[in-house]
């Protein structure tokens, strides 16, 4: 309708090392992102896994982005890399590596921060003590207006990313991240106020934060659940 057509879309973007049919996650994302509800998010996927993969699970995910985006890190550094994701005017990106693998997503994501403190310092020089513009040539720096994602972190790494500084939100369920005060188990004084060793934010799925490839695992037959050994699995597989 017109009034849908009239509404921005949310642009999120998820970035992995992991989009490559030779690792799980991108066998367990691979139906997520179909699920996105069109008329309201625009989506984005950055892919810098070490080569192309056109494997049927990388396949689906692409078709079901908006936008699939491969970033090369033999050619590009991470600064260079979040700069090309800034280009996308992002309102949230999702880390979907976290610590688990290779370090260059956490620098990726860690790059935010060394370029807001960059247009901090850019805009306490460039202005006097009332404000005015002391910059003579006009130039405002690299990133004078530059509108930065959230970072939320998800699936990847099941723990605390330990800054709130590099992502903001972490991505759990009531199962990995116990509540504060378990009165239910043996195990309370154990789980006692674990949560405010987190530093960022959680957001808590209802029932499991983790996902699955729903239409694989039930050979694309609709919902339910099945049990099968691994020749069976084989054969259903979608």
């Amino acid at each position: 309708s017109m009034q849908q057509q009239a509404i921005p879309k949310i642009r999120i973007g998820y970035i992995s090392p992991d989009f490559t049919s030779k690792h799980p996650l991108a066998f367990l994302m691979q139906h997520v992102f179909c699920h996105h509800d069109k008329y309201r998010f625009e989506i984005h996927v950055y892919s810098i896994a070490s080569k192309e993969d056109n494997g049927p699970e990388v396949q689906a995910i692409r078709d079901s982005s908006d936008y699939f985006t491969y970033l090369s890190p033999s050619t590009m550094s991470p600064v260079e890399m979040y700069q090309r994701i800034l280009e996308d005017e992002l309102e949230i990106l999702v880390d979907l590596c976290g610590y688990a693998g290779t370090s260059v997503v956490a620098e990726i994501m860690a790059t935010r921060s060394l370029l807001q403190r960059h247009v901090m310092e850019t805009t306490t020089d460039t202005c006097g003590d009332d404000g005015s513009n002391n910059n003579n040539d006009g130039d405002d720096g690299d990133f004078p207006s530059v509108r930065f994602p959230m970072h939320v972190s998800y699936m990847g790494f099941p723990g605390s990313i330990g800054s709130s500084k590099v992502w903001d939100y972490s991505v759990f369920d009531p199962i990995v991240v116990p509540p504060d005060h378990d009165h239910n188990t043996s195990m309370s004084n154990q789980h006692h106020n674990i949560r405010r060793h987190y530093k960022e934010a959680l957001i808590f799925m209802p029932h499991c934060y983790f996902v699955n490839s729903h239409k694989s695992v039930i050979g694309g037959k609709g919902d339910g659940i099945m049990l099968t050994n691994d020749d069976e699995r084989r054969k259903l597989r979608v």
